[in-house]
């Protein structure tokens, strides 16, 4: 992976080389190890053990908890070692949660069985990378996933400051003063140097009047 190198999904990857290796019949003789930066939630872990992945390392999940600890922003006294442990046990204790509900107790049980309904996928893109995965509506195929993709790695590798990966969306600035749009021209603005240009027609907010209230 570089800025000449696009990473393939994981998860399409990973169902793509199980029913490969099925299709050939020697799937039995080989284990799937999965190292990605996209796994980080239970559901991620889920659905690519569900596909075939017999052990998956999310390296950038723990790198950043690398980054949290060095930051303080973790539990004083809290080793990255700790951190790790931690993380692992709330995953390992997600994923059994997830199989039980489906009565499956074991983790070789649940490797590779795809129990679940694919949402939005055309019917070309599940026949040929996730064959026997239920879905009852279609959706994007292979070239949606190939454009998406490529517009992520684009904004990894920007040749402009315009180009960097956006900061959140607007959930984040719920809690904030001012709306999600005038926080995004302040940050471009901060990026070219000068304070973004007032537009046309707008004024400002009037002082609120002293002694108004509102009854509760």
């Amino acid at each position: 992976m570089g800025p000449e190198r696009v990473p393939i999904p994981s998860l399409l990857a990973v169902a793509a080389v199980h029913h490969h290796l099925v299709r050939l019949g020697t799937r039995l003789r080989a284990g799937l190890v999965l190292e990605s930066g996209e796994p980080r939630e239970v559901h991620h872990f889920a659905t690519l053990i569900g596909y075939g992945a017999s052990a998956i390392n999310p390296y950038l999940m723990f790198e950043s908890l690398g980054e949290l600890v060095d930051d303080g922003r973790l539990p004083d006294g809290m080793t990255h070692d700790e951190a790790e442990e931690r993380v692992v046990k709330g995953i390992a204790k997600g994923l059994l949660k997830t199989i039980s509900k489906m009565g499956i107790s074991t983790i070789q049980s649940y490797t590779g069985a795809q129990i679940f309904e694919a949402v939005g996928l055309a019917p070309e893109l599940i026949e040929q990378h996730f064959p026997g995965t239920a879905s009852r509506i279609g959706g994007i195929g292979i070239d949606v996933l190939a454009r998406e993709t490529l517009d992520r790695h684009a904004r990894a590798y920007p040749r402009t400051h315009e180009d960097l990966l956006p900061v959140g969306g607007d959930g984040r600035d719920r809690y904030r003063r001012g709306s999600p749009r005038s926080h995004r021209r302040w940050r471009r603005a901060g990026a070219r140097g000068r304070p973004p240009a007032r537009r046309r027609g707008t004024r400002r907010r009037p002082p609120a009047r002293a002694g108004r209230a509102t009854a509760r």
